[in-house]
């Protein structure tokens, strides 16, 4: 898991920002380039292995992990929020919002890598985006 590419490249940048280190201006210009299109690409990835997986055995996990994700979660974040931290209305608003958002990219890769779940995974990121459009609704209500 820690030769993993995405939780290495996380935590080498996440040394580097408690460092403090700055890159030259022309190294970052150039990987600036690079990164700005880095998120379409990987949506674009994942969509396209999306389409190889179906909802289909696996379902009642895939939803039952989208719930937890999307209501739970961000009940959870909701409660540490406000009794623990304390937080203002607005950040906890943001942070419960944060909460709530589907299951994202990096979880998919992550189980692709290790081969492990890659159906269940898929499912869920369909199911949890597609039910987050309601779940969103309901936060938003709640908070607002």
């Amino acid at each position: 898991m820690l030769l993993n590419p995405v939780v290495m490249s996380i935590s080498l940048g996440l040394i580097a920002n408690a460092a403090s280190l700055q890159l030259w201006p022309q190294i970052d210009a150039g990987l600036n380039l690079l990164a700005k299109p880095a998120l379409a690409s990987a949506l674009f990835v994942l969509g396209a292995n999306l389409s190889f997986y179906r909802i289909g055995d696996d379902w009642r996990l895939a939803l039952l992990a989208s719930a937890l994700k999307i209501l739970l979660l961000p009940l959870l974040v909701y409660a540490m929020g406000q009794l623990v931290f304390s937080l203002p209305s607005h950040t906890l608003a943001m942070v419960v919002l944060l909460s709530a958002s589907p299951l994202g990219v990096n979880a998919y890769l992550i189980a692709t890598e290790l081969q492990q779940h890659e159906s269940t995974l898929a499912s869920t990121v369909v199911l949890s985006t597609v039910l987050s459009v309601f779940s969103f609704s309901l936060w938003l209500t709640l908070l607002l």
